[in-house]
C-alpha cells in the first residue's frame, strides 16, 4: 500500500510538472524528484578548504530525476548543455531548449578567478548528483540518489545511503546564492567564505571532500578532474541493503562495465559544454558459418567478373 502511494505520488508530481511552470530553486532531497546538478570546484590553493582562492559552482541542469532515469538503457541517447549559452542539445529535443542565460556568467566567472591564481578549467573537478529522500523513513525505495562515480561503487550500507540527504543542506544553501531563486535553470558561485554549506566542499560542516563523497557516507570519490570521464549510478535501497545501479547501456550483456559500455558524464574544458552519453547498440559478431558464405560470395563475384573480362 505504501510503494502504491509512492507511486501515484509520483504520477502525480509528473503531472503537475508538465502544467506548471519550471520552480526557480534547484529541487534537492524533499521535493520527490530532485534535479540533476553539476557541480565544479578548484581548489587552486595549498587547502582544499581555506583561503580565498578556492571555489565551487552549481548549476542546474534543468532535468528531473524520473526523467533521467528514462535514459537508462536507451542506446544512443545524448544530452549536451553548454556552459556558455545554456544551450541544452541532444537526441529526442525537438527545437531549441536553453537554461539560464547566467550560465555563462558563472562559468566565465570561475575559469578568470582560477586563472588569476595560477590554474584553469582543466585543473577543475566536477561532479552530476540528484537527490529524494521523501519516503526514507516509510517506504521500501525511499531514499533515492542519483551520482557520478568510479566504475566499481564500493560497499554501500543502507544507513549510509539514507546519510545522503545530508548533501540536501549544500542545495538549500546554494539556492540563496546566484540567480536559482530567479529563473527557472540558475547557477551560482560560492567561496569558503560564503554561508555554511554553500561551498561544494564543506558541506555539512565537514572538511576536505565532504562534498565528493557525500559529506562522509561513502568512500566513492564522486568528483574527477575535467580530463575523467565518469560513470552514472541510480542508487536506492530494498529494505534491507542499497540497491546499486550502474546507468546507460551493457552492450556485451554481461553485467560489467568494459570499455565504451554503460553512460558517460564528460566535461570539454575547451568547449565549455557537459555532456552525458549511453553508447550505440554494437554491431553483431558475424558467426563462422556466415563469414564462410561471405567469402563464398565473393569468391563467385570474383569469378564472374574474370570470365567478363576475359570475353
Amino acid at each position: 500500500m505504501k510503494m502504491n502511494f509512492k507511486l501515484k505520488a509520483l504520477a502525480a508530481a509528473a503531472i503537475m510538472a508538465v502544467s506548471a511552470p519550471s520552480f526557480a530553486a534547484m529541487q534537492g532531497a524533499t521535493s520527490g524528484n530532485g534535479e540533476l546538478i553539476v557541480n565544479f570546484v578548484t581548489t587552486a590553493g595549498v587547502s582544499k578548504v581555506a583561503g580565498g582562492d578556492d571555489w565551487s559552482a552549481a548549476f542546474d541542469l534543468g532535468v528531473t530525476m524520473n526523467d533521467a532515469l528514462s535514459w537508462n538503457g536507451v542506446a544512443g541517447f545524448t544530452r549536451t548543455w553548454n556552459l556558455d549559452s545554456g544551450a541544452m542539445s541532444g537526441t529526442g529535443i525537438v527545437g531549441s531548449v536553453s537554461n539560464s542565460a547566467n550560465y555563462g556568467t558563472v562559468w566565465s566567472t570561475l575559469t578568470s578567478n582560477a586563472a588569476a591564481v595560477g590554474t584553469t578549467a582543466a585543473n577543475f573537478e566536477f561532479n552530476v548528483i540528484a537527490l529524494d529522500n521523501t519516503d526514507k523513513t516509510t517506504v521500501i525505495g525511499g531514499s533515492r540518489y542519483l551520482t557520478t562515480a568510479p566504475s566499481v561503487f564500493p560497499s554501500l550500507t543502507m544507513a549510509n545511503l539514507k546519510g545522503f540527504d545530508y548533501m540536501d543542506s549544500y542545495v538549500i544553501a546554494n539556492n540563496a546564492l546566484g540567480t536559482h531563486g530567479s529563473v527557472a535553470n540558475g547557477a551560482d558561485l560560492a567561496t569558503t567564505a560564503n554561508a555554511m554549506n554553500s561551498f561544494f566542499r564543506l558541506t555539512g560542516g565537514l572538511g576536505g571532500a565532504a562534498g565528493d563523497t557525500w559529506a562522509a557516507k561513502t568512500t566513492a570519490d564522486t568528483t574527477k578532474d575535467l580530463a575523467t570521464a565518469q560513470n552514472f549510478w541510480f542508487l536506492t535501497e530494498n529494505g534491507t541493503a542499497s540497491v546499486k545501479t550502474v546507468f546507460g547501456v551493457d552492450l556485451n550483456a554481461n553485467s560489467s562495465i568494459g570499455a565504451g559500455e554503460y553512460g558517460l558524464w564528460t566535461v570539454s574544458a575547451a568547449d565549455h559544454t557537459i555532456t552525458y552519453t549511453n553508447p550505440g547498440v554494437a554491431a553483431p559478431v558475424p558467426e563462422a558459418s556466415t563469414w564462410a558464405m561471405l567469402v563464398a560470395g565473393l569468391g563467385m563475384i570474383s569469378m564472374m567478373i574474370r570470365r567478363r573480362t576475359n570475353s
